[in-house]
């Protein structure tokens, strides 16, 4: 998983940041993915659902029973949205404004009202 360090090397190139579903992992396994999302700017964070048979742990999310048959979709996104909003003290909602603002502006997506 990323670092801190390596966090801030990806953004002096002004890379954005994809955070899936192993942001959901126990601490042990995922504490230095939680300290390098503390310091990405929220500006640089995309949230995705890593490749469809990587399964995160996510025990909260999917009921056990169904974690060994589940897929890695995009119904985790909330999950994940809600651990950034945690480890970043900030309110879901900004988080997701957040996200979406980021996705219509590095793939130039176009808003319809």
């Amino acid at each position: 998983y990323g670092s801190k360090e390596n966090a801030e090397q990806y953004l002096k190139l002004g890379y954005h940041f994809g955070i899936g579903g192993s942001l959901l992992q126990q601490e042990e396994r995922a504490g230095a993915l939680w300290e390098a999302v503390k310091h990405i700017p929220l500006d640089k964070i995309m949230v995705e659902t890593d490749a469809p048979f990587i399964l995160p742990y996510c025990k909260d999310v999917i009921q056990p029973k169904l974690l060994r048959r589940a897929r890695n979709t995009s119904l985790i996104l909330p999950a994940v949205i809600e651990k950034i909003a945690e480890l970043k003290d900030l309110p879901t909602e900004v988080v997701e404004r957040a996200v979406f603002e980021n996705t219509v502006r590095l793939f130039s997506l176009p808003i319809t009202k």
